[in-house]
């Protein structure tokens, strides 16, 4: 809105609103401050319309793109935007609303660090600008007013709400109210600069109508063809499910199912794709799925394309020639230790060059600068630039056997055979290396015949693929008259009716994502060699999602054959929890999803659910985010942000030199009991010298962990006092004819809709046959906390503000009775104190327990069942406030570092001790 158009302006937003048009589907873009004013004046009776700034639209535009910003790196519009936002700081005083300048700025400042090569970006290292972004706007908070749940995953909200909007029809006079179409007011685009223009442009896909006024027809006509190049498209509405299956074989076969139903609806085969991440996973299941039931498939691909070192190496290699003034990429291949090259020595070699002014190879140049493995880095380094030089005209294989040849890697590799504990086995590495170069060149057959020799284009292209070409050309495959199965890399660029996309479970999208997968896809203190890749599943996940023009059915599997799933963090944030599957739902949805008449999908319905009687269903399937292990409870109950910080995200919290002492107890008093599970029959003395022995080998096997040798000699001798007590005062007093039969038990069963989980420290077998649980504790142990152990799961005083602290007793002994084990004791051993407190179950007794009485009733366990179960509905909300149980619980959270919460002065303590 410029200058003597606002008038305008608002009688065109007047007559949409006439006719019809829902005020949240309009949004009206204003520069200057007083224009915005009048406009907000004139039109403050319509809720729901938004006004607003170039900027703050590109910042909520840029944050709405994924909860992570990194992620923005790889999208087209990332320039725009950014320069658009930079182009207009001139203009910060004249911004209003909640984009805050300082919010801005810092947004600029984490953007322009997160661009390598940045002209404005500091001169410092890729990783050291990271790092200084994480303390200098993500510790200080300057982003806080979008901050969410992750301080750097700003998540303004738009315009996903837009996108829930119905497209309107084409048809004039439609009824008010028969739904509503996004539309997106430009003014003025004759005058805009081609940056504006790009901003525009890059709005496209999130809107269904951009209307272009004080223009010409021409002008128009050119605004509304602009739309984006990249691999995302914004596609019309179509039906999407997130299913659930019990096995990989299952997924498989009720896959097959849904596609046989899609073919008896009229669906010509080639019009359905059938895309996977892993073949190894769920690859062959498909095909004898398909076979079984005579649906025509072809495979494209199948063989991953980075597989062993070597084919990591190259391309890290190929990645580096891209830009060979990259530093970082430069570092990552030849740190790789198929070179041999020390990786300190490099980082040493690195920074000298820093402080000197210079580049690594010129640094390298001078015979007296004195590094280590100097005349073998120049060898690789002369090589490096000669491809960079080359690379024009040289072919991708040409390049690999030139760096192979020079780089003494396969000489490595055959090496590595003779030494007697190998780090590389000969045979597979070599089979490898020998597979990823057949690919090198069947894809410089297939690439070079139609484009240009130019490497850069093509290493993209390259490393973006994720299956060998086998030959075949991708084009042509696309008019095969059969079902195609290919990987979700080759789908780029190719659509379907119909799209299958099997395997969504973790460590797919993501891949690698297993330990960390919150926090990895995020990028959340991610290490600098990963965040690349990050970025790249995220943008391989999105691409596999648009592929389809009619129906997309997203599966997963129960993980590992475990009864349990763990789908996609990407699909649970897109689609939400999958719903099990079934062969009526199934069928319906094929039906439904075809082109074909009533009584075609009522007869498609009917004969699927004949044929297909075997077809899996997903019996007692678990969602996501229904299993939960008994320390991460006590961690909800302390407080619901701590279990967010460390069991959803999975951060890393402050590690503590007790939990390290724990640990090693742990450890080592589990290896002495499987070694001696009966001490009854050990001559005197001997418990103790095994005891030790174990400790020293125990710590031998964590020494990484255990920190420095002055540190390891304080928890030896912590160690020997706390083990030494425990046999003199717990162990050998009380033994009373006892056999150990299991130590670090891990259990796992099925409570209601969720499945709990965990590790039981020991378990003894008494001399009647009946079972004890034994718990360890090394902390100190007051006598409070001992009287109030029950209180931790029940409400004696039936006191309405009553809150659980710990239910680990009541799950051991549910996770035993599930086994058929008969329980009467559950015990702590409190090897701090000396103190042991048992606690006889005794589940006939339907009356409940007094307080300080050693006993937990039948009564009792009936009342921490409903408890339990209303604890597990309550993590499972998704809703984690910071709500501590005591004021103690902020002072020693290991997550300060992250959470806003204010921790309150308040010095007391809790009636059961620290611990309790």
């Amino acid at each position: 809105a410029g200058s003597g158009k606002t008038a305008a302006l608002i009688a065109r937003v007047e007559k949409l609103l006439a006719n019809g048009v829902a005020p949240d589907a309009i949004l009206v873009l204003a520069a200057a401050g007083s224009i915005r004013g009048n406009l907000r004046n004139a039109l403050s009776g319509n809720p729901g319309l938004r006004i607003e700034t170039p900027a703050g639209l590109a910042l909520k535009m840029m944050t709405s793109l994924g909860r992570n910003w990194r992620l923005l790196e790889r999208f087209e519009e990332f320039l725009f935007l950014r320069g658009v936002m930079r182009g207009l700081m001139s203009g910060a005083p004249l911004w209003g609303g909640q984009t805050g300048v300082g919010t801005v700025q810092a947004v600029l400042g984490a953007l322009d660090d997160l661009r390598r090569g940045d002209a404005v970006a500091s001169p410092q290292t890729y990783l050291a600008r990271l790092d200084s972004f994480l303390n200098d706007y993500y510790n200080r908070r300057a982003l806080a007013p979008y901050t969410g749940i992750v301080r750097a995953a700003l998540a303004a909200g738009f315009p996903k709400q837009d996108l829930q909007i119905q497209a309107r029809a084409e048809v004039q006079g439609q009824a008010q109210g028969q739904g509503q179409a996004c539309e997106l007011l430009v003014d003025g685009w004759e005058s805009m600069s081609p940056l504006e223009k790009q901003f525009v442009a890059s709005l496209r896909p999130f809107y269904r109508t951009m209307i272009f006024s004080g223009g010409s027809a021409e002008g128009a006509a050119t605004g509304r063809a602009l739309h984006l190049t990249e691999d995302h498209r914004r596609l019309p509405q179509y039906s999407e499910r997130f299913l659930l299956f019990r096995t990989a074989a299952e997924e498989a076969a009720g896959t097959a199912a849904q596609i046989a139903a899609l073919l008896r609806s009229g669906t010509a085969p080639e019009e359905i794709m059938v895309l996977y991440r892993d073949y190894a996973s769920i690859g062959f299941e498909l095909e004898t799925a398909f076979t079984s039931a005579g649906i025509p498939y072809r495979v494209l691909g199948g063989q991953p394309l980075v597989q062993g070192a070597a084919a990591r190496l190259l391309a890290q290699y190929f990645e580096s020639l891209k830009n060979p003034g990259d530093e970082d990429h430069l570092m990552r291949w030849l740190s790789s230790p198929l070179l041999g090259l020390d990786r300190l020595t490099l980082v040493r070699a690195v920074r000298a060059a820093r402080e000197k002014g210079l580049t690594l190879p010129e640094l390298l140049t001078d015979p007296t600068c004195g590094v280590p493995g100097q005349q073998a880095i120049c060898v690789l380094l002369d090589g490096f630039d000669k491809d960079a030089v080359a690379a024009q005209n040289s072919r991708l294989y040409e390049i690999a056997n030139g760096f192979l040849n020079r780089s003494g890697v396969v000489v490595h590799l055959m090496a590595a055979n003779a030494d007697p504990q190998p780090l590389f086995s000969k045979d597979e590495e070599m089979h490898r290396l020998a597979q990823y170069l057949q690919l090198l060149k069947d894809f410089d057959g297939a690439y070079h015949q139609e484009k240009e020799s130019d490497t850069t284009p093509a290493v993209d292209v390259f490393l973006d693929a994720s299956a060998a070409f086998w030959g075949e050309n991708a084009a042509a495959y696309v008019a095969t008259p059969a079902v195609r199965i290919l990987g979700v890399h080759q789908a780029k660029g190719q659509e379907a009716e119909a799209v299958f996309v099997c395997g969504m479970i973790m460590g797919n999208f993501p891949r690698g994502a297993e330990h960390d997968p919150l926090k990895e896809s995020l990028g959340l203190r991610d290490t600098k060699d990963r965040q690349s890749r990050r970025v790249r599943e995220a943008d391989l996940f999105q691409c596999a999602v648009t592929r389809a023009r009619r129906s997309l059915i997203v599966s997963c599997s129960q993980k590992y054959g475990q009864n349990e799933a763990e789908p996609s963090l990407l699909a649970l944030e897109r689609f939400g929890s999958p719903e099990p599957y079934s062969r009526e739902s199934a069928a319906a949805a094929a039906g439904a999803g075809a082109d074909a008449s009533a009584d075609a999908n009522a007869s498609a319905i009917s004969a699927t659910n004949d044929d297909l009687s075997t077809a899996p269903m997903a019996q007692e399937a678990i969602p996501a985010r229904r299993a939960f292990s008994h320390s991460g409870i006590r961690e909800y109950l302390s407080c619901p942000k701590k279990y967010f910080f460390g069991h959803i995200l999975r951060l890393q919290g402050i590690t503590l030199p007790g939990a390290s002492l724990g640990t090693l107890v742990h450890q080592t008093l589990s290896a002495f009991h499987r070694e001696n599970p009966n001490l009854d029959v050990l001559p005197p003395g001997k418990a103790g010298v095994r005891l030790h022995a174990i400790l020293d080998q125990e710590m031998q096997a964590m020494q990484a962990e255990l920190g420095p040798q002055l540190l390891n000699e304080s928890l030896r001798r912590l160690a020997v006092k706390l083990l030494d007590d425990y046999l003199d005062y717990l162990a050998l007093p009380s033994w009373e004819g006892r056999q150990v039969l299991e130590t670090e038990k891990p259990f796992s069963f099925r409570y209601g809709k969720y499945i709990i989980r965990g590790r039981i420290d020991r378990i003894d077998q008494l001399q009647d046959g009946t079972f004890e649980l034994v718990d360890y504790k090394t902390s100190a142990y007051d006598n409070a906390a001992a009287k109030a152990i029950k209180k931790q799961f029940l409400n004696f005083d039936d006191s309405d503000d009553y809150q659980p602290a710990d239910f680990q007793l009541p799950i051991y002994y549910l996770a035993m009775e599930a086994e058929g084990k008969k329980v009467t004791r559950l015990s702590y051993y409190q090897i701090g104190s000396q103190n042991r407190r048992v606690f006889e179950i005794n589940p006939e007794n339907t009356d409940r327990s007094q307080e300080r009485a050693f006993e937990i009733t039948g009564g009792d366990l009936e009342v921490v069942k409903q408890l339990l179960h209303d604890t597990l509905d309550a993590m499972a909300s998704g809703q984690y406030p910071a709500c501590p149980k005591t004021p103690q619980e902020c002072k020693r959270c290991l997550y300060k570092w992250i959470c806003t919460a204010e921790i309150e002065n308040d010095e007391s303590e809790t009636e059961a001790g620290e611990e309790a």
